[in-house]
């Protein structure tokens, strides 16, 4: 029984279970197969649709387990902000079903995929689109909503969860519009269109960007609601700017929406921190933010890239900062950006700074830089401070500006250095401007300005307490009373003024100015100022042809103190300028500058007439001269220059010098001047030294200077290689009552020709005498070995042979003074001598004189042929006469030894005269003429000045005495009158015969003459002998022998009183000469 209870309870239970499911199944069949027709499709569209949402539906389906599936769902919602589109590819709704039917939210679970959300303006262009919508929504109570979001906007994927309470109110939440809220939403929308438009400019890469959220709120009260979140986005494009990482967190409390712990890294290692506020209460946006980035990079994100940044500011680092940003009103056009600066380097026109800060202020269209620090150095030594304004919209710039810099760095900066390198000295610039809006160009500026130096150099120059006021207007400048001390070898006040007249700038481009400095010595006490330099001219700036103009241009010099003040800076051009160039009088100019284009510098010329009075160019006084100049980049030119100089010498020349290959040229030259002023223009030392050598042992008449024509003289030298140089004279001289030395040239005409440092060439030189003109040549050559040819061609007018060899060479003058040659002498000759020390020496010549005289013992009608070589005088006296005999003469002397040898033969010497010429006066007590006549041959070898000695001969030869009559002889005569002595005829020398000839052989020893052998013919006696002469001490030393002859008769024995033998000798001088009998009296032969 039990079992049968069982089994009926089992299938009652069966029955209850399977009745609801059958119902149940049947139900959701039905449910399937009728969500799928279009009027159940049209009453759920009708449920989700109110008078501001309207809902379609593409297919439907509707499961009691699954809830519904739609397929297709479009949304059209009218908003506060606009017009919502919201289309979804799948929806998934699970629904309470005892709510299905009520107004109450039956909503169990929501989820959307593969959904789109645009909202749209009044004109139908999207807002805001959100891509790839995820969307779930799940009921926690009946008043707790949990949703759960994703999408894409703008490349950027966001996740966010949100948990609203009160979730009953958000069917009547969206279907309400709050009155008097549509200001407030027309700013949000505007706010969003600009996030919109902003964001396009975006373009962040895929996958790679992230957003997350999470909030919560009550929606009875959306004050209620709080949103925290963060953001990682890589590699995004906001327009110009590529953005590496952007990274931040937000949250949103009371109404105000905070960014914090923002992060931005962009390329070049800039990078951006910053945190912020949105208070939507009073609609205002702030923020701090500190980095490093690129102003470029700064702007282009604060204005979007439609500001540019000023191209003439360049910043090759980013820039250091802090700053403030706040957007009143949420107006991004109304920005206002504060923020303190720093850079490591700065380039403003291309001029660099080292440091540089500022607080800068980006507002309302503007970039105003106050506290503004520019600095050249680290140490702040070169710093340019003040304000700057660059107004966006109009590209003007102003500002107020102080500076302490070095000037000509600018200017080299500015690409201006090469042309203003006088400047490089002003270090210490101080500079006080006021700019004007103007265009950034600076010849636009408008700008007033004083400039000060405490001390500064231009050229050299030092100036002191330098004050120079300026303005620079409509791209004019204009100085107004400059002035500086001038501390250059004393002191002195520099002054300038300029006018310019801008009347004709408009109408025809032309800028006419008058300018005018003054140089002057500063006063002492109550005197006044003595000027140094004053000039002043007209100038015109042609704007339209870019050319300049200088006319009617003066000025007033005084060379002597302009080379005191600028003795420095002249002497750098020249070692010696004091010495160049001097004048105490003022020298007047004249000077104009015709038109050229300043697109070509070099094209300038500058007229000059000068006049000056008591001047000096180097050595060369000047007494008056006038000149007229023409003066270029490229060379100089002086014509018809008139000067009376040094010795009241009359001088005119043409004077060029070429700058680019420097060199100095003088033409059309006529003087009656020294040659040796010319050397004022020879600038080379080793030129000037050679030139000066052609000269130095000429004297000049000062009364008949002579007359040089000059077709020209040109100088050139190497400005790197001083030893590279040229000098180049064509001259022809006429000459009256000059000497060379000491030979006279009462009148001569010779042509030269110079060519240094390689030769010179005087041909002819032709002397004119009396008797005819006599002509030479010279030829110099200065390379390798310096040497002079010279030839003096045979003529037959007669010249002073003597003064002219005494005038080769100073040390043959001691010879030479042992020397006499008659003045109406011929002389020929040719040779050459070197430039070495001693001077070496070769000449060959021939001479024909009628007197020629060695120690005074003269020759007449000499033929001689002579030569110079090496320090050795060589002579051949082919024939001359010695008084009344016949002479020839060879030898040499060598004038580095003092040594030389000789041969001399002389035939038919008259014995009286030669008694005359060696002994002075004859013998008064001697009645009749002194008879006999002398051949001499000798040759001997003489030394000059050895061991102390005067002089030392060595040699011999052979003596013979014709025709004489001995007993007359000086000497023997004193020998026959001790010799007669008899009783037959005391006193007479007759009474010892006659003898005629003598003949001896003579050495000449040092200063002694010996004498071994001499012998006499005789009638009566003989005689012999031998003996010395010393002629240093006048001594005589002879001894002589005696002998009758053997063929005398005894009458003539008887008639004569010498009959015998005798020994004799011969002592003292040759004025007091001793005879002495030595032996007695002998017979000299046998009666048989």
């Amino acid at each position: 029984m039990m079992f049968n209870f069982i089994k009926k309870q089992r299938k009652a239970l069966r029955l209850c279970v399977l009745v609801p499911l059958i119902g149940i199944l049947t139900l959701e069949l039905l449910l399937r197969l009728g969500s799928s027709s279009a009027l159940f499709r049209g009453l759920v569209a009708r449920r989700f649709s109110s008078e501001q949402a309207h809902c379609r539906i593409d297919w439907l389906r509707v499961s009691l387990f699954s809830g519904v599936l739609a397929e297709g769902l479009h949304l059209d919602l009218d908003s506060p902000l606009g017009r919502l589109e919201f289309q979804a590819r799948e929806a998934m709704y699970r629904i309470r079903l005892h709510k299905v039917f009520s107004k109450a939210l039956s909503l169990k679970n929501l989820r959307f995929r593969h959904a789109e959300l645009s909202l749209l303006n009044e004109a139908g262009h999207p807002i805001l689109r959100c891509r790839q919508l995820a969307f779930s929504a799940r009921l926690q109570n009946p008043q707790q909503l949990a949703l759960m979001l994703s999408f894409r906007q703008n490349g950027i994927r966001v996740n966010g969860a949100a948990l609203l309470d009160n979730a009953s109110e958000l069917p009547t939440l969206l279907a309400r519009r709050p009155a008097g809220k549509e200001r407030d939403y027309q700013k949000v929308l505007a706010l969003l269109e600009k996030f919109q438009a902003y964001f396009e400019h975006c373009e962040f890469g895929e996958n790679d960007t992230r957003l997350a959220f999470n909030c919560s709120s009550d929606l009875r009260s959306w004050q209620a609601l709080e949103l925290d979140g963060d953001f990682d986005l890589n590699y995004g494009q906001l327009g110009p700017v590529m953005v590496q990482k952007q990274r931040g967190r937000f949250k949103l409390r009371q109404q105000v929406f905070e960014l914090y712990d923002l992060l931005w890294i962009f390329e070049n290692n800039e990078r951006l921190q910053a945190s912020g506020s949105i208070d939507f209460k009073s609609q205002n946006v702030s923020a701090d933010f500190q980095g490093r980035l690129a102003p470029e990079t700064l702007l282009s994100l604060a204005g979007g890239g439609q500001m540019p940044w000023p191209a003439f500011i360049h910043c090759p680092l980013p820039m250091s900062f802090k700053g403030k940003l706040s957007i009143p009103g949420l107006d991004l056009q109304n920005f206002d950006l504060q923020l303190d600066s720093s850079l490591r380097a700065l380039s403003i026109y291309d001029s660099r700074f080292q440091f540089a800060k500022a607080s800068l202020r980006l507002h309302e269209q503007s970039l105003e830089f106050n506290e503004l620090l520019l600095a050249k150095d680290y140490r702040g030594n070169k710093t340019i401070g003040g304000t700057l304004k660059w107004d966006f919209a109009r590209q003007l710039l102003s500002g107020d500006i102080q500076a302490r810099m070095n000037l000509y760095e600018l200017l080299e900066e500015q690409g201006w250095g090469r042309q203003l390198q006088a400047l490089q000295h002003f270090d210490d610039l101080q500079l006080e401007a006021s700019l004007l809006p103007s265009e950034p160009d600076w010849r636009k500026w408008r700008l007033k300005a004083s400039l000060r130096e405490a001390q500064a150099q231009v050229f050299g120059l030092r100036l002191e307490d330098l004050v120079l006021p300026l303005s620079l207007e409509d791209e004019s400048i204009y100085i107004n009373d400059a002035s500086a001390k001038l501390r250059q070898n004393g002191s002195q006040d520099l002054l300038l003024q300029g006018r310019i007249d801008l009347q004709d700038l408009l109408a025809s481009k032309q800028l006419p100015a008058e300018m005018k400095l003054e140089l002057r010595k500063e006063s002492e006490g109550e005197g006044e100022a003595e000027e140094i330099l004053s000039t002043q001219a007209g100038c015109r700036l042609d704007l339209q042809k870019n050319s300049l103009e200088i006319f009617d241009g003066q000025a007033n010099l005084v060379p002597e103190l302009l080379l005191q003040v600028f003795r420095e800076q002249f002497e750098r051009l020249y070692a010696s300028i004091d010495e160049m160039i001097a004048g105490s009088r003022k020298m007047s100019l004249q000077y104009s500058l015709p038109e050229f284009d300043l697109r070509q510098p070099s094209s300038w010329l500058l007229l000059l007439q000068m006049q000056a009075r008591d001047a000096r160019f180097r050595n060369l006084r000047i007494h008056q001269m006038q000149a007229e100049a023409q003066i270029n980049a490229r060379n100089a030119s002086f014509r018809r220059i008139q000067a009376q100089v040094d010795q009241d010498e009359e001088l005119e020349l043409d004077l060029f010098i070429d700058f680019k290959a420097p060199s100095l040229r003088v033409a059309n030259a006529f003087v009656k001047a020294r040659p040796e002023l010319f050397d004022a223009f020879i600038f080379n030392e080793e030129a000037s030294r050679i030139y000066a050598l052609l000269w130095q042992n000429v004297r000049w008449d000062q009364e008949q200077p002579p007359k040089i024509s000059i077709p020209e003289l040109f100088f050139w030298e190497d400005p790197l290689h001083g030893k590279n140089w040229q000098l180049k004279i064509e001259a022809g001289l006429q000459l009256a009552n000059a000497f060379y030395k000491d030979f006279p040239l009462p009148e001569a005409e010779l042509s030269l020709l110079l060519d240094l440092p390689e030769s010179l060439l005087i041909e002819p030189i032709i002397l004119k005498t009396g008797h005819g003109d006599i002509q030479a040549r010279m030829e110099f050559s200065f390379e390798g070995n310096p040497h002079c040819s010279f030839e003096l061609f045979e003529s037959d007018a007669p010249l002073d042979s003597l003064a002219l060899l005494k005038s080769i060479d100073d040390d043959w003058r001691d010879f030479l003074e042992l020397i006499d040659i008659h003045p109406q002498s011929k002389v020929q000759c040719q040779g050459r001598f070197d430039f070495s020390s001693p001077m070496q020496v070769q000449i060959q010549g021939k001479l024909l004189a009628k007197e020629l005289g060695f120690r005074g013992k003269l020759l007449q009608n000499a033929d001689c042929t002579w030569n110079y070589d090496k320090d050795k005088l060589f002579w051949h006296v082919k024939e001359a006469g010695f008084y009344d005999s016949r002479l020839q003469n060879s030898g040499y002397f060598d004038f580095l030894s003092r040594s030389g040898e000789s041969l001399l033969k002389i035939r038919g010497l008259s014995l009286e005269k030669a008694e005359n010429a060696f002994l002075g006066e004859a013998d008064t007590e001697r009645k009749n003429s002194l008879q006999g006549r002398i051949d001499l041959d000798g040759k001997v070898a003489f030394l000059q000045g050895w061991a102390d000695s005067p002089l030392y001969l060595e040699g011999g030869g052979h003596f013979k005495l014709r025709e004489a009559d001995l007993w007359q002889v000086p000497l023997l005569h004193n020998l026959a009158s001790l010799l007669s002595l008899g009783f037959l005829g005391k006193g007479k020398a007759a009474s010892l015969g006659s003898i005629s000839e003598l003949e001896a052989d003579y050495t000449l020893q040092g200063s002694r003459v010996l004498v071994n052998r001499f012998a006499t013919d005789g009638t009566i006696i003989a005689l012999h002998g031998d003996g010395e002469y010393a002629w240093d001490k006048d001594k005589l030393k002879f001894a002589v022998k005696g002998e009758a002859l053997k063929n005398v008769n005894l009458l003539s024995f008887m008639l004569k009183p010498l009959s015998w033998a005798f020994d004799a000798e011969l002592r003292g001088s040759i004025k007091k000469p001793e005879w002495k009998i030595r032996s007695a009296l002998n017979r000299v032969f046998d009666t048989d």
